[in-house]
């Protein structure tokens, strides 16, 4: 192409570029998968920014971690009670069977050997007392530690809500979740791995083990309360 000084210039194209023999290169417009980004494609993300959620996510992963943990050394204490009760429960029971319930065991007082038969009677009462009050300590504290785990689990999604909501995220890598950091990283996002579906996967364990804690607790309440029923039929 000549201008008006008879000098040859190469042709340009619309955004000012020398225009190139054959077809131009094609420009990427779809969903990433691999490589890096263009930059049009994600919200640069400051690396300091990305790790103040991260620890905020880990603040709260630490405090559902914490309430399963102490859930569980009470529990612990628990068992430990109610089996020692239901054992001193047992030896009672042998006491009466060997001893009141036999001619040669009670004089005509009531007593076998130094304890009166009111006295043992009274001490099943109690024993029983105390099974029923660690079934309900037991079943209040898996539900108290079941709702402070399931308030973690809630405030996890609300962060990456508020998350995902200012910073864009796209699919790359084989992750459906991603995010662009300031140093040119492609990172996941701030839970699951890229993935939001292993979120309700990790709290699984947390989330039922106190369920399956108070399930237990009521069937043992409901069992030694028939046990005492088919007692005294």
């Amino acid at each position: 192409m000549l201008n008006c000084n008879n000098t040859i210039v190469a042709p340009t194209t619309s955004d000012g570029l020398p225009e190139r023999d054959g077809p131009r290169p094609k420009t990427f417009s779809g969903p990433l998968h691999l490589g890096s980004p263009p930059s049009d494609t994600y919200s640069l993300l400051d690396t300091e920014i990305y790790r103040i959620f991260r620890e905020y996510l880990q603040h709260e992963d630490g405090l559902a971690n914490n309430r399963l943990s102490w859930m569980l050394t009470i529990h612990g204490f628990l068992y430990a009670s109610y089996a020692f009760t239901i054992q001193t429960k047992i030896q009672i029971a042998q006491r009466i069977s060997s001893d009141l319930l036999t001619l040669s065991g009670a004089d005509s007082a009531g007593h076998a050997g130094s304890y009166p038969v009111s006295f043992l009677i009274a001490s099943i009462w109690q024993v029983d007392s105390v099974i029923f009050l660690i079934c309900l300590v037991g079943f209040f504290i898996s539900l108290v530690a079941l709702v402070s785990i399931r308030a973690a689990g809630k405030a996890n999604e609300t962060i990456l809500k508020v998350f995902e909501k200012q910073f864009g995220v796209q699919s790359a890598f084989g992750a459906p979740e991603t995010v662009l950091v300031a140093n040119k990283l492609i990172l996941p996002t701030i839970a699951g791995g890229g993935d939001r579906q292993n979120i309700p996967r990790g709290f699984l364990s947390a989330a039922w083990i106190p369920v399956f804690l108070m399930t237990g607790w009521v069937f043992s309440l409901l069992f030694d309360a028939w046990l005492i029923w088919y007692g005294r039929m």
